[in-house]
């Protein structure tokens, strides 16, 4: 009997820590508060966890393959409420240009629309901004989703390649239209 309960404690403490270290390996279960799911990206997309600091996750999934690396990303994360999501609700272009981080934004950006996004502040019941540009000196066609929150700006960035014939500007906002807002 004495050896059988030190079985069933060791068996126990062994399913305790299997699955205390299989949390840890979800991506983004520590995460706490509200969330951005990707639903409905096409098949055989890989997600690669980004996040540099742990107050700001950041999950990229990779789409289909172009010529030098995948033909289409979208990225996906969050950072706290601060002078720089502050602006971007106030659709300032500076702003986008210093989200963005590109040195040259200004000379490489075409096509620039940036405007609030009624659709997605219904369904996501939070102020949005959505912004769409091409980088011409690197062929990538963005789309950036902002999602204002109380206490976080949660984006949702898809870039791709311009010239690519497999994914175009429709898909990026299928693919935005498509995320979930989830309470970890």
């Amino acid at each position: 009997m004495k050896h059988l309960c030190s079985t069933l404690t060791m068996l126990v403490l062994a399913a305790f820590f299997a699955s205390s270290t299989f949390a840890a390996e979800v991506p983004d279960a520590w995460v706490k508060g509200l969330w951005l799911k990707a639903t409905g990206l096409p098949k055989g997309s890989e997600l690669e966890d980004m996040t540099q600091e742990k107050d700001e996750p950041h999950f990229v999934y990779s789409i289909g393959m172009g010529d030098d690396g995948p033909a289409a990303t979208i990225a996906f994360g969050r950072v706290p409420q601060n002078a720089l999501a502050e602006r971007l609700s106030k659709l300032d272009r500076k702003a986008l240009a210093e989200f963005d981080g590109a040195e040259s934004f200004a000379k490489t950006t075409k096509n620039l629309k940036f405007t609030e996004a009624p659709k997605f502040s219904e369904k996501f019941t939070y102020p949005c901004q959505m912004a769409t540009y091409t980088n011409a000196e690197m062929g990538l066609s963005n789309t950036i989703l902002f999602i204002q929150a109380d206490n976080f700006m949660f984006y949702a960035q898809v870039n791709r390649v311009t010239n690519d014939k497999k994914y175009s500007a429709a898909d990026a906002a299928k693919w935005l239209m498509q995320l979930n807002m989830v309470e970890q």
